[in-house]
């Protein structure tokens, strides 16, 4: 299994973290695991990289803990997960943070991240068939990107409504 979860530990105990402000802004590496641990007095997860370049320039392989602060990076990495199954170690990762914030629809300012997976395997033939092709008479098929809302088969414009 390519996931581990690290018992509660101080900052310190992880490899250095990557500070986009101060390490660079793109970064490629090796994926080593996830994890789970304690940063800005918050239980967050992570994904550890063996990073062999900044910027461009190459760099011995020094592994090194990205957390998932933000949503758009981590994102990237549960959306991958869910379309291509686990990240395996060993696998190529880019990440590449924007140099400056945007502002989102609903007014907050963020920093948009680029993630490519290089080594990722791609949907296999059947996959896209079964999330491509029309349901038979009688059978659903679940939109790409959309999930059931109450597991019936059936779309519903109604389902979040409480009673």
């Amino acid at each position: 299994m390519a996931t581990r979860t690290t018992a509660k530990k101080a900052d310190s105990d992880y490899p250095r973290y990557w500070d986009w402000q101060e390490d660079g802004r793109r970064i490629e590496g090796r994926f080593v695991e996830f994890g789970e641990g304690v940063s800005r007095d918050e239980w967050r997860m992570f994904a550890l990289l063996e990073i062999d370049n900044v910027d461009g320039e190459p760099r011995d392989k020094e592994p090194r803990t990205i957390w998932f602060h933000h949503e758009a990076l981590s994102s990237k990495f549960f959306e991958r997960i869910r379309r291509l199954g686990e990240i395996e170690p060993g696998e190529r990762i880019v990440i590449e943070r924007a140099e400056e914030k945007v502002l989102s629809g609903n007014g907050y300012e963020y920093f948009p991240y680029r993630v490519e997976f290089p080594d990722a395997p791609g949907l296999s033939q059947k996959a896209l068939v079964d999330r491509y092709m029309p349901a038979s008479k009688g059978e659903s098929r679940e939109e790409p990107g959309k999930a059931e809302a109450n597991g019936d088969g059936e779309s519903h414009e109604d389902d979040d409504i409480p009673f």
